[in-house]
């Protein structure tokens, strides 16, 4: 990761480019500035290579914390797959580290 820790503003951030996955694949087919399309596919790229290189678990813990269309509560998310609400933050923290890194995030 980069040197500075993340702050609060940068994981809305990251987690606004993940919840947003989904439009960004279809917008990188717009007539859109190359320079735009070129960050945008880096975004799309490092999100799915994170997301590919978890195990199961961890998947669907991705899954539940920003893909799901209700977007459930970190206790609900936690019961779900029998961990601690502490457990699912932590996992929630270092997704963004990883996410930030591959999307080489700044």
């Amino acid at each position: 990761m980069g040197l500075d820790p993340l702050t609060k503003h940068d994981y809305r951030r990251i987690e606004s480019f993940i919840r947003g996955y989904e439009l960004l694949k279809l917008r990188m087919d717009d007539e859109i500035h190359i320079s735009r399309k070129q960050n945008m596919r880096q975004i799309v790229q490092g999100i799915r290579e994170v997301y590919n290189s978890l195990p199961l678990e961890e998947q669907q813990l991705f899954r539940l914390l920003y893909w799901e269309a209700q977007r459930p509560s970190y206790d609900i998310i936690a019961a779900a797959l029998n961990v601690s609400e502490r457990s699912v933050k932590r996992h929630r923290e270092r997704l963004m580290e990883r996410v930030a890194d591959a999307i080489i995030y700044i």
